[in-house]
């Protein structure tokens, strides 16, 4: 009720909820351990449904207090992202492979329930942690939990259809640890349904693998094997990008029927690539909440080339922006609460901050390197999405100049637009106010 509450831009009811559901989570632990009924794990891997219930409110919980600028509820916070951590080790993150070979439609709904709220935990604690440049609460090893199912499935209203619709598919969804090494491996092959969930969870998983690879290899090793674990990296990306374009479901529409899910797993798409490419040399210091210090830590954090890794980052962060022009930028801006996301605010920043670097570096560079016919081709294409986004935007500072020296302040332009818009979460508009510090450079 609380981020409810947030979404519709009621802050004090907002706030009145969150303490009265977090004394009512704490009252319900107390009392269980006073009735010394330990949620312990079943032969199957799973916890209790009541665990599972106690779970979900701490993720509600967390990730309302996470994302504001109230210096109490950062420091609730923190508590809040440890205990999380701890309780999702204690709900079992294992899953005997043939634990729900024979179960009825109630026994598989709870189950694929409980996996759900651990893989959704995982992923905020993993958003949370790349935010702040902090070390990974749960590790992907950590995890061995079978994907979640398809949208049929899931949606299935009776017992009935579900049986219909398991006889008609054709394996077990795979086991998320598998899965992702699968996707890195040379030898992949498919192991799973497609489904918005799956992707969207495993995406979270290469992000990390990605982030870790990144922060474990430092110096000259780092720069001695950067060529490979890039390419390792760029393979299993295409791989999955392949997966979501196969799934039923997916498109780039935050309000379709079925979820805004892979909208949100095409913006980390733009959000891994970066990563891969460049990775962050120190923290940005988001946690501080103080734009002007952050916009610094931007300007030396991300170090661009123009190695085709990097020529794939600036691709995937045009589309990214090129998305938003479609979709319609006011669109966006205005909309914020149903349309906008933690996640896809922490994409555009990246996205926005290196496609700024790589068009800055390309101008600098091109005297002594001339662009490349990919490089044309995609100046070509951002000078359109520009020319699309300022004619939105209706900034009369550019004049409808579209040369390639003023793209790099452009795109700041128009991202910071969309980052002021009405969202009710402090941290979006803080992240614009960031993006307008940043471009006063």
């Amino acid at each position: 009720m609380a981020v409810g509450a947030q979404d519709r831009f009621e802050t004090t009811s907002a706030r009145l909820l969150f303490r009265f559901s977090k004394a009512l989570l704490f009252d319900s632990q107390q009392r269980s351990i006073a009735r010394n009924q330990s949620e312990s794990l079943s032969e199957g891997g799973t916890s209790s449904f009541e665990s599972i219930d106690r779970l979900g409110c701490l993720l509600c919980l967390a990730q309302f207090a996470t994302w504001q600028s109230d210096a109490s509820l950062k420091t609730e916070a923190c508590i809040l992202q440890s205990l999380l951590s701890q309780s999702l080790r204690l709900s079992g993150l294992e899953e005997n492979p043939q634990s729900m070979e024979r179960c009825s439609w109630e026994e598989w709904t709870q189950e694929e329930s409980a996996r759900r709220t651990k893989f959704f935990a995982f992923c905020f604690l993993g958003i949370q942690n790349i935010a702040n440049d902090t070390p990974f609460s749960i590790l992907c090893d950590e995890i061995n939990l079978r994907l979640p199912c398809s949208c049929p499935e899931w949606t299935a209203p009776d017992a009935v259809t579900w049986n219909l619709l398991r006889q008609t598919t054709p394996n077990e969804q795979g086991l998320f640890r598998d899965t992702l090494n699968a996707l890195l491996s040379p030898n992949y092959r498919p192991t799973y349904s497609n489904s918005p969930v799956a992707n969207y969870v495993l995406i979270h998983g290469l992000l990390q693998s990605i982030v870790w690879t990144r922060r474990s290899v430092s110096g000259t090793l780092s720069l001695a094997s950067s060529e490979d674990y890039e390419e390792t990296f760029d393979n299993a990306l295409r791989r999955w990008t392949s997966c979501w374009q196969q799934t039923p479901e997916s498109n780039l529409e935050p309000l379709d029927p079925n979820g805004p899910l892979p909208f949100k797993s095409s913006a980390l798409l733009s959000l891994a690539y970066v990563r891969n490419c460049s990775g962050v040399s120190k923290s940005r210091n988001i946690f501080s909440w103080i734009p002007s210090k952050i916009a610094e830590s931007l300007r030396s954090s991300l170090i661009v080339d123009r190695k085709w890794s990097s020529l794939l980052s600036a691709y995937h962060a045009t589309n990214f922006l090129a998305t938003l022009v479609n979709l319609g930028i006011q669109y966006f801006k205005h909309n914020q609460a149903v349309l906008w996301s933690i996640e896809a605010t922490l994409c555009g920043l990246e996205s926005c901050v290196f496609l700024e670097k790589w068009l800055s570096h390309v101008q600098s560079t091109k005297q002594d390197s001339p662009l490349t016919d990919h490089e044309i081709r995609l100046i070509e294409w951002i000078q359109e999405v520009v020319h699309e986004g300022l004619s939105s935007v209706n900034d009369s500072s550019f004049e409808g100049n579209i040369r390639p020296v003023l793209l790099p302040d452009q795109i700041i332009a128009i991202w910071s637009h969309i980052m002021l818009g009405n969202s009710p979460f402090p941290f979006i508009k803080m992240i614009g106010e960031t993006l307008v510090a940043y471009g006063k450079n």
